[in-house]
C-alpha cells in the first residue's frame, strides 16, 4: 500500500492545506492608502469644520485671522496630493476614456495622475483662489 493513497494520508495532506489558507492574508490595498485615506478624513473634518465657521460671511478685514487656517488646508490637500501621485500608475481603458471625453470638452486630461491627485490638486487650487 503506498502512503499517498491511504485515506489518513490525504485527510492530513487536506487539513494542513486548509490550515495554510486559513492563514495566508490577502492584501487588496498597499498600506500607503490607508494612509491617505487617516489623511483625507483629517483634512475633510479640518475643511468641513473651517466652512461652518466662515458661513455667516467673513471680512476681508480679518483675512490675516484665517490666513493660517487657509494654509493648513491647502497644504493638507497638497500632500494628499503628493502621496496619491506617488503611487505607480497603471494604464487602462477607464483613464483613457476619462482622458478622451475631458480632451472633447476642453478641460485638461488625467494622464500623469491618478483621479484622487487629480481631484485633491483641483481641492487645493480651489481653495487658494
Amino acid at each position: 500500500m503506498k502512503i499517498t493513497n491511504s485515506p489518513r494520508f490525504k485527510y492530513t495532506f487536506l487539513g494542513l492545506t486548509m490550515l495554510l489558507l486559513i492563514g495566508c492574508k490577502a492584501v487588496l490595498a498597499a498600506k500607503y492608502d490607508a494612509i491617505i485615506i487617516e489623511n483625507l478624513d483629517t483634512s475633510t473634518t479640518e475643511t468641513f469644520a473651517f466652512i461652518a465657521s466662515v458661513s455667516n460671511g467673513t471680512d476681508s478685514n480679518t483675512f490675516m485671522e484665517r490666513a493660517d487656517t487657509y494654509n493648513a488646508i491647502i497644504g493638507a490637500f497638497e500632500t494628499l496630493e503628493l502621496q496619491a501621485g506617488a503611487r505607480p500608475l497603471p494604464k487602462n481603458k477607464a483613464s483613457e476614456k476619462i482622458n478622451a471625453i475631458l480632451n472633447t470638452r476642453g478641460k485638461p486630461s488625467l494622464s500623469r495622475d491618478y483621479l484622487s491627485a487629480f481631484a485633491f490638486k483641483r481641492i487645493a487650487e480651489n481653495i487658494k483662489k
